[in-house]
């Protein structure tokens, strides 16, 4: 029995100091299949393709885009302070920095270097593509020929780049901004999921002046919860802007990051035919209103939700969209299926509930 003993308590001791050096919350972070868009994966290609063959431009065997975005990306390295990217190109940097980041055993010191990397991709991405454009910068046809981005483009673009370096991330909606603005799912951002356990937002279009600012503590997102489909939070932050919980909207219930998940590839996928479909004939629909540009946002909605059905945004859209063409029964369908959505999701926009409300209060009348 000595003997056992005095070779237990080494084991131990020993699994003590392992647990508090790598605790269970700070295990490898991974994503799921549906998660992953790697740059220049199929998955990443097809958002790629899928722009090209909107906008009728020639895709041929390698999209223009990656050729376009790797000259941009190299011309702007240093400036970005992305050492080793003007000479191993995009590509070649991203697989560089997993192997650099992978070979980081320390919990803390990989999240920090997978914060680090963020940042300098916040930097590629905002300086490679420097013009701001809400119409077209969703597009990569507009990425390639203009140099311009938007939020869903760019956020895309910069969790791919970090999938590809080995960093989990992905792409949230944003339906209250950092200072309290709320939205109907207005905004993108990329949503980090760091090696410590903690979630961090990388917002390229910080507007910052004095520096870049890519981790803004926006008060309420849009993510999938893994099970169930897709749910409003409110995440929970540090004093240095690290997630460290979710609040469920409507509930006090608090998860922790690991429960909430980034949004998967068909409601990315489904959000950039939303964009499409909000500005047919190049600007927003509704200003001012044409039958052209109302039939190709309907087409444009219905790929959207033919991709995702739960995406209560372009569920809501079409509805109205219907309206103005006058076939309000159809557009009464489509506000009923929006509220349901938003409702079991955990928040109802006003808007939505207005216009729920008004189409309720119809129907009841034309009985």
């Amino acid at each position: 029995m000595i003997l056992i003993d005095r070779l237990i308590k080494p084991i131990v001791a020993l699994a003590l100091i392992l647990c508090l050096t790598h605790p269970a919350n700070a295990q490898e972070r991974t994503l799921t299949t549906a998660e992953q868009f790697a740059y220049g994966s199929s998955a990443f290609d097809r958002f790629v393709r899928d722009s090209y063959a909107w906008t009728n431009v020639p895709a041929g065997d390698i999209p223009p885009f990656y050729k376009a975005f790797d000259t941009g990306s190299r011309k702007v390295a240093e400036d970005a302070r992305a050492t080793g990217l003007s000479e191993k190109g995009v590509s070649a940097y991203l697989t560089s920095e997993k192997a650099r980041i992978s070979a980081i055993s320390d919990v803390t010191k990989r999240a920090a270097a997978q914060t680090e990397l963020s940042a300098t991709i916040f930097r590629v991405v905002k300086k490679a593509l420097p013009l701001f454009s809400l119409d077209r910068g969703f597009e990569f046809t507009s990425a390639t020929e203009l140099r311009e981005r938007q939020c869903l483009l760019q956020s895309v673009l910069a969790a791919g780049m970090l999938q590809k370096a080995g960093v989990p991330a992905g792409v949230a909606m944003v339906w209250k901004s950092e200072r309290g603005a709320i939205s109907n799912l207005s905004h993108v951002v990329a949503i980090v999921r760091l090696a410590d356990g903690a979630d961090r937002v990388l917002d390229i279009s910080s507007d910052r002046k004095t520096k870049f600012v890519p981790d803004l503590p926006h008060q309420g997102l849009y993510l999938s919860d893994g099970a169930n489909g897709y749910r409003f939070v409110e995440p929970q932050y540090d004093d240095s802007h690290r997630i460290t919980a979710y609040r469920l909207t409507g509930t006090t219930q608090e998860v922790k990051p690991e429960s909430m998940r980034p949004l998967d590839t068909s409601f990315i996928r489904s959000q950039f035919f939303y964009y499409r479909g909000e500005r047919a004939g190049g600007h927003l629909i509704w200003s001012p209103l044409d039958p052209r540009s109302l039939t190709i946002s309907v087409d444009a909605f219905t790929r959207s939700l033919k991709e995702c059905p739960q995406n209560p945004l372009t569920t809501y859209m079409l509805g109205k969209v219907l309206a103005w063409q006058g076939k309000n029964a159809e557009a009464q369908n489509q506000f009923v299926a929006a509220y349901r959505l938003y409702r079991a999701q955990g928040r109802v926009p006003d808007s939505a509930q207005e216009v729920y409300a008004l189409e309720a209060s119809q129907q009841a009348k034309d009985r």
